[in-house]
């Protein structure tokens, strides 16, 4: 954003103030969402960025929603306590990313039951968590 902003207005001054904000920014995403990666194919080791929040419970902004997901009466079978604190965790990762919840982070695309008034059941495949994002890779290595 920086670089896009400076390269239309030629204000090299705010770089003073920014670059600080950069290199934390840059930093908390180094500290809380790097993990390492081992190619089957070459057995290198990368270090890749994702999105990953760390939540046990609905959130407060979607509290009804998120609860809904976890609990729904069209559930076969209840969640346990740990299937629910699982969902809740890619329900907010999903969040994080501030895309849409769509087929990208699922699971199971489009699962058995799942329309456009109830997408709960693909709600219910989120992998955000374990989904090593090409674009955010990509924006934070420029």
């Amino acid at each position: 954003m920086v670089a896009t902003y400076v390269y239309r207005t030629g204000d090299v001054d705010i770089l003073e103030r920014a670059f600080a904000l950069m290199e934390a920014e840059l930093s908390w995403w180094e500290t809380n969402r790097t993990i390492d990666v081992t190619s089957p194919y070459s057995n290198n080791t990368l270090r890749m960025t994702r999105y990953a929040v760390e939540n046990t419970a609905p959130r407060p902004e979607s509290y009804r929603e998120d609860y809904e997901v976890a609990n729904g009466a069209d559930l076969v079978t209840p969640y346990t306590e740990q299937q629910k604190g699982d969902l809740y965790a890619e329900l907010a990762t999903g969040a994080e990313t501030g895309w849409d919840y769509s087929s990208r982070w699922e699971r199971i695309p489009f699962p058995a039951g799942g329309n456009l008034t109830n997408t709960n059941p693909g709600l219910r495949t989120l992998n955000i968590r374990s989904t090593v994002p090409v674009d955010l890779n990509a924006i934070l290595c420029k």
